[in-house]
């Protein structure tokens, strides 16, 4: 049985008057009903008199409520039997129309100072139709022009259908703009996502921001049942999210009820009772628990399934690019690189001829990335293949470009990802390349690994390099570590440190970290040059003022660029060497003190007061722009009476235009914690740490820290701390599938 499509999708004002059926499980709906007599679109029912008959549409939409004003987007539709429907595509409640009502809705859709503008222009009156009616008169409007007014005009239109939810939402909930507008297309519309709400508030665990403490709150006023499924079911979730943050794919059935029984006030009992029903009576759940009483979020406990297969994939496809005289052909390469492989290096390229996945992994100063070049060099034998190489951060892949000379980009940009589109490579549509080298593995979390791997077509080689000692992934899973210990991936760990290599002080001492050798035992409790190349500065302190002083004095002291120095700790806002704290002071040692500058010359934003000259990082992707996140630029120029306008002068793209808004994503980069300067190199690095760090202290953090200096290292650090975090070994902590799997 099949629909004929008539007409195109048109927006008519309905008032429903019966249900004829409606599906709280499904949201699909029946309703006969009657046009509102200032519908638009009128003219499509020339034979429709008011209130003489009525309509039936049809869809996924909210429980309407008879008699009420709703305004829905429908398209035409003759069903064989039942005849001429309107099947709903969006459907809403009229838009409140009192003034409070209006002046919620444009202050969460427009900027502040439009908001503030339109509403000191005009006290009285509805703004949001003098708006859409073009009534407003721009010279009483001071700062808005008419390309900002269409503007304006056009946000207004385009996000009308979210009033009513934007003025529940953000009264009720608190809930921004953003948040109400995403929910609201996941659910269908603004009016189902408010009805979904009041059916379930735990739905808004899906915001961010909204964690289960603040949400079960809200329920709770909502004389929620405490016992209630939703409410233990959202916790559980809870709970295997925060552990799956930190790493961990799975926990204890036990350890999952006892947190869950401490967040909810509730008995043991209680939680299990209602694990054990969901098990059993939902078709497809959200979290399994298996024999072993491991509990997961099925979500990733399927991605390390998938990795597993794909990995299985490339292993057992054949790939066609045969070397005839391999022994001959690496000895060509070393002759015309001028130097000779080592054992393993030599090893490591010839698994990566004869496999379609190696893992390579070796320690500061062995050679990970000659031997990616020795890999490519013996490659190039067979005519005709296509490389690229990818890293998950920007910095990150500019530097393996920068040392083999081939293309590279992140891993984002590699499999064309765009925010509104989706991944332009995946499981369905191949990448074309014939090899293909991920860097820096030990940073990529399963969920990013998921996406490249599933991209790689039959009979391509996947090299994965990397240094399973750093710290793990930020996110799920520990994919690099994993690798490193199955059985059926072949792999290489180059140990043997250059000549050169061991002379720095930097790489032979974070070597030893490495391997969890305190290389401050034995050492003077003073200031020591380490290292034949003396390029590791040594400042033992006391306490952590000690610390905070040294790092200043030593940035004082310092005269380069400032794109050739970072200084680096462990904790982003807690402590006096900290992120936050150090980049304020940091700023007024190498630009300027905010105090000093005029208004029109900085922007605050989040925590920070940006001024020309600063030196910033991109928190985050931006696709538009084309930068991405970690790559660092210096502010040149800032108008924050005018139009709002920043430029940033960032590395290796250049001049990149923001407005206030998009600065929420940019924050000062004078200090960076460690997590966040994985995969970079500075010439100069300060690293500090002192007891405020020590959650967050173990070898993995020191030894990630001190590789990121080239040319020299200064770490000013208390001691007893430094002591106990090269004691402290976090690298196989992760609660992971994908070893078995393999």
């Amino acid at each position: 049985m099949t629909n004929e499509q008539i007409l195109d999708e048109f927006e008519i004002h309905i008032i429903p008057t019966f249900k004829k059926f409606y599906s709280s499980d499904t949201n699909y709906g029946i309703y006969s009903a009657i046009l509102d007599k200032e519908s638009p679109n009128m003219e499509l029912f020339p034979d429709y008199k008011l209130y003489s008959y009525e309509i039936t549409v049809v869809g996924s939409m909210p429980l309407l409520e008879e008699n009420k004003i709703y305004i829905a987007n429908v398209v035409q539709k003759n069903h064989p039997k039942y005849g001429k429907q309107y099947e709903i595509k969006s459907c809403y409640k009229k838009p409140f129309t009192t003034r409070e009502e209006q002046l919620v809705f444009i202050r969460t859709v427009l900027t502040e100072f439009q908001a503030n503008a339109l509403s000191e222009a005009y006290p009285d009156g509805n703004l949001v139709e003098m708006i859409e009616n073009d009534e407003i008169d721009l010279d009483k409007v001071k700062g808005i022009g008419e390309k900002k007014f269409l503007d304006i005009k056009k946000k207004i239109e385009l996000n009308k259908q979210y009033q009513q939810a934007v003025v529940e939402l953000s009264g009720q909930f608190g809930l921004n703009f953003n948040a109400v507008k995403s929910l609201s297309d996941k659910y269908g519309s603004p009016d189902l996502l408010l009805q979904k709400i009041y059916e379930n508030p735990y739905i808004l665990t899906e915001v961010d921001g909204y964690g289960f403490k603040k949400v079960d709150e809200i329920a709770l006023k909502m004389e929620v049942d405490r016992k209630s499924k939703h409410r233990i079911n959202s916790c559980i979730i809870y709970v295997l999210k925060e552990q799956a943050n930190n790493g961990d794919v799975w926990i204890k059935k036990s350890t999952l009820i006892s947190e869950v029984t401490k967040l909810t006030g509730l008995r043991i009992a209680d939680v299990q009772e209602v694990i054990n029903k969901t098990l059993e009576e939902e078709e497809i759940p959200k979290y399994y628990v298996d024999k072993e009483d491991r509990a997961y979020l099925s979500k990733y406990h399927h991605e390390e399934v998938l990795i597993s297969g794909h990995i299985k994939r490339l292993l057992e496809t054949d790939s066609h690019y045969k070397i005839d005289d391999l022994e001959e052909t690496i000895k060509e390469v070393e002759k015309e690189q001028g130097f000779e492989f080592t054992d393993e290096q030599k090893t490591a390229i010839k698994l990566s001829v004869k496999h379609g996945v190696v893992v390579i992994s070796g320690k500061a100063g062995s050679g990970k990335t000659s031997v990616i070049k020795g890999i490519i060099k013996v490659l190039n034998k067979v005519k005709g293949l296509e490389y690229t190489t990818c890293a998950l951060s920007g910095k990150a892949s500019q530097r393996i470009q920068e040392a083999t000379g081939m293309k590279s980009a992140t891993i984002h940009r590699t499999l064309g990802f765009n925010p509104n589109t989706g991944w332009m490579y995946d499981n369905a549509n191949k990448l074309g390349e014939d090899v293909i080298v991920l860097d820096e593995a030990s940073m990529v979390n399963s969920t990013i690994f998921l996406k490249l791997i599933q991209a790689v077509k039959d009979g391509a080689k996947l090299i994965i390099t990397g240094d399973d000692q750093q710290l793990s992934p930020i996110g799920v899973g520990n994919v690099f570590y994993d690798l490193l210990r199955s059985d059926i991936v072949p792999k290489v760990e180059l140990t043997k440190v250059h000549r050169q290599a061991q002379k720095s002080g930097i790489l032979s001492n974070a070597n030893m970290v490495r391997e969890g050798v305190d290389f401050t035992k034995g050492l003077p409790n003073k200031f020591q040059k380490l290292g034949e190349l003396k390029d590791l500065y040594f400042y033992p302190r006391g306490d952590q003022d000690g610390v905070y002083d040294k790092v200043m004095e030593i940035s004082n002291k310092y005269n380069g660029d400032i794109l050739d120095f970072q200084v680096i700790v462990p904790m982003k806002n807690r402590g006096k060497v900290s992120v936050v704290n150090l980049n304020k002071d940091l700023q007024k040692i190498f630009n300027k003190d905010p105090e000093d500058i005029d208004d029109e010359r900085k922007i605050s934003k989040g925590k920070y007061i940006f001024v020309e000259g600063d030196k910033v990082i991109m928190m985050k992707n931006n696709y538009d722009k084309d930068v991405f996140n970690g790559t660092i630029g210096l502010i040149e120029y800032i108008d924050s009476k005018g139009k709002g306008e920043i430029v940033i002068n960032f590395e290796g793209i250049g001049r990149t235009r923001f407005n206030k808004d998009e600065m929420k994503d940019i924050e000062l980069a004078y200090c960076l914690t460690v997590h966040k300067c994985q995969g970079s190199q500075w010439n100069y690095v300060v690293f500090a740490c002192s007891r405020s760090d020590f959650i967050l202290l173990d070898r993995q953090l020191i030894y990630t820290a001190m590789t990121r200096a080239s040319k020299a290292l200064m770490m000013p650090v208390e001691v007893k701390y430094l002591k106990q975090a090269i004691k402290t070994d976090n690298s196989s902590k992760r609660n992971t599938f994908l070893k078995e799997l393999l």
